[in-house]
């Protein structure tokens, strides 16, 4: 067996290094429709085509060659590395003012931020490229391409009125082409955009075509069609063939890592449950639903956000106020989130639940939980200050029984023991405030960027006492003015590793560590080591990506 191995790797080498070989003899011209043959056959060649495209692009100098060489780099790419290779090919093409490559920038834009999260900057991306396509570049393929991600995304974001007409315009397309793919996922969008409309007969409909076609596929879209055929049925009071449906694709969502799908199965069947009396099913998956999102936060959904409305009113009704305080907090970052993404969330869904009113009732907890540390803390200062005088008084008590002489008028003159007390340093609440909104005012304006800047220094910015500022760091934020600085400075190079392409180009470790208010990379690293586990130095290398 181990022979067997080790003759197919030494057989696989051997291709690979003839095909490299094969490649330094064929045209650059004919590269590139091949590379795009094996990406659109979903091949693993396509990556050592692409990476002899940019070799001769920069052999050649050409820009041509470059455009083609980012094209195919940015398209087989994900993550960071498409990102660089796409903004490569968008300033490349706009230097050169090439439409059809411009639109196509902006299409794998709009794919890059879709696979982040970011689906209005997707959407706006997705947007721009149809307007090229429609104005100056003559591309059906890309064209119906950008249509049908500007029609997912407006079905995702709850923008039914804008996707179903687009769906219902690529269902006769892609029936015409008999583009049997093409055609199903499209009527699956179609079957969701009409659900969330309340029109569970309509997307019924749908379903049925979908899963008559789908049948006997295998690992084709029918587990989808069911999760739509589920909710439907949920929405028309058919709550046991809702569950049984529901749970067959969640089935399959599990061994497709497909976390949003299982969201959103988990909280129909949360509400399906809930319909049948069934209430401890129900708290289970809209738990499932919480479990989800916290770990996978690219899992939000707008429907599912009624999970967290269900769990919060579980947690009022028990009178657990830190679960109540948790499901407030997640709602409020879930807004924030939808506020942004999401241009569209059903009224219905925050009508109870406004996020006015969740501030409010935050706040409120919070106050509570301060007023009772704070009566706490009186408490234990009053029994500490008694504990101290009766000791006080007892010692004394023991001196003049013990050591003390007894002078002719009755007085004692031995050695009484006095003890110093010293009070406990209590902030009000005006002062908690004013430290609080002061520090968040500084992080916006990025103070801790300021190399050597002290607690001192800080405490005066914000017109406070150092005492009263390190007190509420240690107290109220668990740590020392140095692990809060420099964990805001570790955050802060997080960032910019990610999000600035530029900054690992033109620095050096040291440099990077200064323009992040480190002194140098040593003592960069030595925090980066101590919260995260890895150098400076590794995670440039894991955030870098290729060279573009």
């Amino acid at each position: 067996m181990k022979w067997f191995i080790y003759i197919s790797l030494l057989c696989s080498c051997e291709l690979w290094a003839q095909t490299v070989t094969e490649l330094r003899y064929k045209s650059i011209d004919s590269l590139y429709p091949k590379a795009v043959g094996f990406w659109r056959a979903d091949s693993d060649s396509v990556l050592t085509y692409t990476d002899e495209l940019v070799k001769r692009a920069r052999i050649s100098g050409s820009p041509e060659h470059y455009l083609r060489a980012y094209h195919l780099k940015a398209l087989t790419t994900l993550g960071s590395a498409s990102e660089i290779y796409t903004d490569s090919l968008y300033r490349l093409a706009d230097s050169m003012e090439d439409s059809k490559y411009l639109a196509t920038a902006y299409f794998l834009k709009g794919r890059n931020a879709y696979d982040a999260g970011d689906y209005k900057k997707s959407l706006d991306s997705y947007l721009k490229s149809h307007e090229l396509l429609q104005r100056e570049v003559d591309s059906i393929r890309l064209e119906y391409l950008v249509r049908d991600n500007i029609g997912l995304i407006r079905i995702l974001v709850g923008d039914n009125e804008g996707g179903i007409p687009i769906f219902e315009e690529l269902l006769d397309y892609y029936k015409a082409r008999n583009a049997e793919g093409d055609y199903l996922f499209t009527l699956f969008s179609l079957a969701v955009g009409h659900h969330q409309n309340g029109d569970y007969s309509t997307s019924q409909q749908l379903v049925h075509e979908g899963l008559g076609l789908s049948e006997g596929m295998e690992g084709g879209p029918r587990p989808y069609f069911l999760s739509v055929y589920g909710a439907n049925q949920y929405g028309m009071g058919d709550y046991q063939t809702a569950i049984v449906n529901l749970q067959k694709a969640n089935s399959f969502f599990k061994t497709q890592e497909d976390v949003m799908r299982q969201a959103i199965a988990h909280f129909y069947l949360g509400k399906s449950y809930g319909a049948l009396n069934q209430m401890d099913s129900t708290l289970f998956h809209m738990q499932r639903v919480d479990a989800l999102y916290q770990e996978h936060p690219k899992s939000l959904y707008p429907l599912t956000r009624g999970a967290w409305e269900y769990l919060l009113d579980v947690a009022r009704k028990a009178g657990d106020t830190k679960k109540e305080l948790e499901h407030i907090s997640t709602l409020l970052t879930i807004d924030s989130v939808t506020s942004s993404n999401f241009r569209y969330i059903n009224q219905n869904l925050t009508e109870k639940y406004d996020m006015p009113r969740l501030v409010r009732e935050r706040e409120a907890l919070l106050s509570s939980y301060r007023n009772r540390n704070q009566k706490y803390l009186y408490g234990m200062v009053g029994l500490v200050l008694m504990t101290i005088v009766l000791a006080y008084f007892f010692i004394r008590r023991r001196g003049h029984s013990q050591s003390g002489a007894v002078t002719p008028d009755g007085s004692n003159k031995g050695n009484g023991t006095t003890l110093a007390v010293s009070p406990s340093l209590l902030l009000t609440q005006d002062k908690l405030n004013t430290i609080s909104d002061g520090l968040v005012e500084l992080e916006a304006n990025q103070f801790y960027l300021e190399a050597g800047i002290t607690v001192k220094e800080v405490a005066k910015l914000m017109g406070v006492n150092q005492k009263y500022l390190s007190h509420y760091l240690n107290r109220h934020v668990d740590m020392s003015y140095t692990e809060y600085i420099n964990g805001l400075r570790v955050d802060h190079f997080l960032k910019k590793l990610c999000s600035d392409s530029e900054f690992v180009k033109r620095y050096t470790l040291d440099a990077m560590a200064q323009q992040c208010g480190f002194k140098s990379n040593k003592s960069l690293s030595k925090v980066c080591k101590r919260r995260l586990g890895k150098t400076a130095s590794q995670l440039v290398r894991e955030n870098q990506g290729p060279h573009s």
